[in-house]
């Protein structure tokens, strides 16, 4: 776990104006290797995990992470994924797909359930995949999580976070310009320059903004 560790805080970024407000990508690559690394399980999943904002004077962002992770409890999360409940707790709210409810949408429900955030905080919202295009991103369904994810905004600083394309068990997936559009839709809530793309390639994590230069990066809608 310490080569991990190193391993990411090794990766270097450039800091770009696309960033979370004056956080590196570097910085928003250990939050997810951390976070992810212990609320993380296979197949679809979503976190959003609120902290103390790193970018605050004297913060150390081991402490902040230490502090979430000691709040909710990696094994009351997972026994909350296993009994297919969404796991509500000081910090964190996650969930699995369900059998009717894709799991961003089911965090997002439960987002007002955060006991131990305060304004100032900064929230990291995750999905394993970037959310599809026909239901969560789309203007018209009931399921759509457009409007349900404009309540990040109450934070001092968010990032809406992805690893990879969605592709339906079925095997369908999108088409890039089809992604494109759904994430301007999802900019059009929370701001394109608050959307990344997070992959762990071998020991690294590396993450990349969806935003360049006000369109949608290629990087964030190729398989």
């Amino acid at each position: 776990m310490a080569v991990c560790w190193m391993a990411v805080m090794l990766a270097l970024f450039l800091w770009t104006p696309d960033t979370v407000d004056s956080f590196t990508l570097n910085t928003l690559a250990i939050i997810e290797n951390r976070i992810v690394g212990t609320y993380g399980t296979r197949g679809m999943f979503s976190v959003a995990a609120c902290m103390t904002n790193p970018d605050a004077r004297g913060q150390n962002l081991n402490n902040i992470l230490n502090d979430v992770i000691t709040t909710d409890l990696r094994d009351n999360v997972r026994n909350s994924y296993n009994a297919n409940e969404v796991y509500t707790g000081g910090r964190v709210v996650a969930a699995k797909v369900s059998a009717t409810d894709h799991a961003e949408f089911r965090v997002l429900n439960n987002l007002s359930l955060l006991t131990g955030c305060n304004a100032n905080d900064f929230l990291f919202f995750y999905v394993y995949a970037a959310p599809c295009v026909e239901r969560c991103l789309s203007n018209g369904h009931e399921a759509s999580i457009l409007t349900r994810i404009t309540a990040i905004r109450r934070f001092g600083s968010y990032a809406v976070v992805f690893s990879r394309t969605f592709v339906a068990n079925s095997g369908f997936t999108n088409t890039v310009p089809e992604r494109t559009q759904g994430l301007l839709r999802l900019g059009g809530s929370v701001g394109l320059g608050n959307i990344y793309r997070c992959e762990k390639i071998g020991r690294l994590v590396t993450c990349q903004s969806c935003s360049n230069g006000g369109n949608v990066a290629d990087y964030c809608v190729a398989d």
